[in-house]
């Protein structure tokens, strides 16, 4: 894989974007200050303002590539055999509104696995989210049927009763949640997108009130979908991440994996203005530089780390200049000092 199969991949899911009437927009801020605690995961809640979601005028559909970082499943980055999850992560995705938001954002999903990542819809099965709960919903028999519209047949879809997605602290839109899933390596299954159909508004918690105009947005991993692509079936096989793994050739191969996930999350974090600390956010980040000095803790391994960051800017730099080594390599000097003191607290 020559190297920019990456930027050429990328390339290509934004053509197909644009190409179904999505104006793609520059990447947004990776942590949003509606968002608490979390990182950016929703395009309907980053690059909208929650008052402008809600208003009742149109949208302009869009889309975008954007960093996220996924903080509640973090261990599972070395604990899965097939490695299928990071903590950081590229979406690509696009949102969109009009008559019927649901089949076109599911149409957009469709055209880019055909397009770009090569997958069929006869390899595709769908889970609906939706039904039961809180909030006592029906099951999402509308998405059922358009996906039947579409090709999909009734043994690839399943349905299961959840509380409606968007329901987390801060998020004021919510709707029912379908993740798609493509054929796993070890011949389970394997979560390729998440369409989210953003049927309703939270004025206050725990209440729902529809939107005039419902939205829906789409959304896909980026590094998944090259996965796929390429036929490698193993995200730590497959660019961009491999490049960075081997920047640790004297690690275990679980070792490697853990520092480049790691790194790539304080990288993008600090560079968004998010430090280390005790608190929100802050605690996400010093939990990630924790994971890399438990790896190894001395100056010279800041070298080591010194090397991955430069990769990094290699890899990424075209698409995020805010990426700057001598910050986020400063930042982890604090860290090492900080980590060094607790640990010499804990033996006194």
């Amino acid at each position: 894989m020559g190297e920019s199969t990456y930027a050429g991949f990328r390339s290509q899911i934004a053509s197909v974007i644009e190409r179904e009437g999505c104006r793609i927009r520059d990447p947004q801020p990776l942590a949003h200050p509606e968002l608490g605690t979390n990182f950016t995961m929703s395009l309907a809640v980053t690059l909208l303002p929650s008052e402008q979601v809600t208003r009742d005028d149109h949208i302009e559909d869009y889309g975008v590539i954007q960093p996220c970082i996924r903080v509640h499943d973090a261990d599972q980055v070395v604990a899965d055999e097939v490695p299928w999850h990071l903590s950081f992560f590229e979406m690509a995705g696009a949102i969109v509104d009009g008559a019927c938001p649901r089949r076109r954002a599911l149409e957009v999903l469709l055209h880019l696995c055909r397009q770009v990542i090569g997958v069929s819809h006869a390899d595709l099965s769908f889970e609906l989210f939706a039904g039961g709960g809180s909030f006592g919903t029906p099951k999402d028999t509308e998405t059922q049927e358009i996906l039947r519209r579409l090709g999909i047949g009734n043994e690839r879809i399943t349905f299961h009763e959840s509380h409606f997605f968007g329901c987390r602290s801060g998020e004021k839109v919510a709707g029912p949640l379908v993740e798609v899933l493509v054929p796993g390596r070890d011949g389970g299954k394997q979560e390729l997108a998440t369409t989210v159909f953003l049927d309703y508004q939270q004025p206050t918690p725990g209440r729902l009130t529809p939107l005039e105009i419902p939205l829906a947005e789409m959304g896909v991993g980026v590094e998944r979908a090259l996965s796929i692509a390429s036929k490698k079936g193993d995200l730590s096989q497959s660019e961009p991440l491999q490049a960075l793994i081997n920047c640790f050739p004297d690690l275990n191969p679980k070792q490697r994996l853990l520092v480049a996930d790691r790194l790539r999350a304080v990288a993008f974090a600090v560079c968004a203005g998010v430090l280390p600390g005790r608190k929100g956010r802050g605690s996400v980040v010093r939990g990630f530089t924790r994971d890399l000095f438990a790896v190894e803790s001395s100056s010279s391994w800041l070298d080591h780390l010194g090397k991955g960051v430069e990769q990094l800017v290699v890899d990424y730099g075209v698409f995020y200049p805010s990426l700057k080594p001598e910050e986020i390599m400063a930042v982890l000097r604090r860290e090492l000092k900080h980590d060094e003191k607790r640990k010499n607290g804990k033996k006194a």
